[in-house]
């Protein structure tokens, strides 16, 4: 878990259609560091070759991820 005053935010993100894509994997890159996507949950592996492999993205459910280190979960669906 990140501490109070860390620089960093680790998220989770699930879901990773259209809006995801658009608007909250952007405001990550934009956050300039003090967020870290450290991984994406996905329905599709479609979905995941649109990412391009910029993230470590799964089609596994967020239950079988191993969520240590993680700050935050953002549910975009």
């Amino acid at each position: 878990m990140t501490q109070l005053g860390s620089a960093t935010t680790r998220i989770v993100l699930v879901g990773a259609g259209r809006r995801a894509r658009a608007t909250l994997i952007p405001a990550v890159h934009a956050a300039g560091g003090r967020i870290e996507l450290a991984a994406v949950c996905t329905r599709t592996a479609r979905t995941i070759e649109l990412l391009g492999g910029r993230f470590r993205a799964t089609t596994r459910s967020l239950a079988d991820l191993d969520l240590s280190g993680v700050d935050a979960v953002v549910v975009s669906v």
